[in-house]
């Protein structure tokens, strides 16, 4: 269940941001507990090629953008999976490029009301 995707600024990275299965109701046997973030090299031929695929904590991701300078993402998770705190949030992601670009997470995150939809990149 692809949600969203975001093109880095030089045109050679998409990250897109799938949702698995964690749309179900809390109660079901078929909720899926992480999200996942895939990173697609794209060649100037046009063809693809994922570098790397990393699940996260978090149900019905929204958005997804890089910054200008296309070092980092941002990501909007709608709701954490944690009974009772009904919080969402908007985490970062290192980018490493490279001849097999990869992302790591990063320590920080803003939390914030459950059901953060869409980001914005202010340049």
């Amino acid at each position: 269940s692809p949600e969203a995707f975001a093109i880095n600024p030089d045109g050679n990275l998409i990250a897109l941001l799938t949702m698995n299965k964690t749309f179900y109701p809390w109660d079901s046997s078929q909720l899926a507990h992480k999200s996942t973030i895939t990173l697609l090299k794209l060649d100037s031929d046009g063809s693809m090629q994922a570098t790397q695929e990393v699940d996260f904590e978090g149900i019905l991701p929204k958005s997804i953008a890089f910054d200008k300078s296309g070092n980092n993402l941002a990501l909007s998770v709608y709701e954490y999976f944690d009974y009772g705190k009904r919080i969402g949030g908007i985490e970062f992601w290192k980018v490493n490029h490279g001849a097999r670009p990869t992302i790591q997470k990063q320590a920080t995150k803003i939390i914030v009301p459950r059901g953060c939809h869409t980001l914005k990149i202010l340049k």
